[in-house]
């Protein structure tokens, strides 16, 4: 069995030959639940394959938008979407067709959220914001390494408080609900191995990080910017200054990255 499922985000997709449109509903929020099934029962018995599907929920309201396949359907998207208007929860409803044929974008969600509405998201490509960092090494040396751990740490810092603004657990709490978090937003899957409290050292493993994607292989290290993350979530979490040191990475034919976490000595000034 797979420990992971793959997961289609409703921004853009290609099926040359098919009839594809988009279709998206802004709700209100009924007494009982029961909205999304009910459109998903109209779209079967209308014989429309959704192939992809997105629901929020903001306050009173419910935003679906779908992604659908109607080539067998002998119904045409404006029967759909007017069976959709008559249903009671029903407050708007929104189509478009795939223009050019087959190629289907998100033309009705905007922006991108996460966390309830408190963080605007961005969607890049993995290998994309790799080869960022990659080419900033190419072009700039090892100058580029203290900038991706800077970025890296300020992301992280931001991430971890807005996490404790949600979420006011314990240190260890929080921080494996960040490293869920780094996962869930497709970044790596991230695990903390171990961790001891009487060192106050920790060994957090990450498969797939998408750092190392648009490196080829390297004699070091590459992924400065993850080292950020960890060394910034960590101050926020666990209070006082982190160091990370990654002692095994992909990119030099490693299985997975892992990093080690420590805190910071205080630095001892002579009088």
């Amino acid at each position: 069995m797979r420990e992971y499922f793959s997961k289609e985000v409703t921004g853009i997709f290609c099926k040359p030959g098919r009839s594809l449109a988009q279709v998206s509903i802004e709700a209100r929020l009924m007494p009982e639940p029961g909205i999304l099934a009910k459109i998903a029962s109209i779209m079967a018995e209308m014989n429309v394959r959704i192939l992809s599907l997105s629901l929020t929920s903001r306050r009173d309201r419910r935003y679906i938008t779908a992604f659908i396949d109607y080539t067998e359907s002998r119904y045409t998207i404006q029967d759909l979407v007017e069976r959709l208007r008559r249903e009671r929860f029903t407050v708007q409803v929104r189509h478009s067709i795939a223009e050019p044929s087959g190629l289907l974008v998100d033309k009705h969600c905007f922006p991108l959220e996460t966390m309830g509405g408190r963080i605007r998201a961005l969607m890049i490509p993995v290998e994309t914001l790799s080869k960022i960092f990659s080419s900033f090494r190419e072009t700039y040396g090892k100058v580029s390494y203290v900038l991706a751990f800077h970025q890296g740490k300020v992301l992280g810092e931001m991430v971890a408080k807005k996490l404790l603004e949600i979420f006011p657990g314990s240190p260890m709490e929080t921080a494996q609900t960040l490293a869920w978090l780094y996962s869930a937003y497709g970044w790596g899957r991230m695990r903390i191995a171990s961790y001891s409290r009487v060192s106050d050292e920790a060994r957090v493993e990450i498969e797939d990080n998408f750092e190392v994607e648009g490196y080829g292989r390297s004699s070091e290290p590459v992924c400065h910017f993850t080292r950020g993350i960890l060394s910034g979530s960590s101050s926020v979490i666990f209070g006082g200054e982190y160091e990370v040191v990654e002692v095994s990475c992909k990119a030099q034919g490693k299985n997975l990255c892992e990093f080690v976490i420590r805190r910071k000595e205080p630095e001892h000034r002579g009088r």
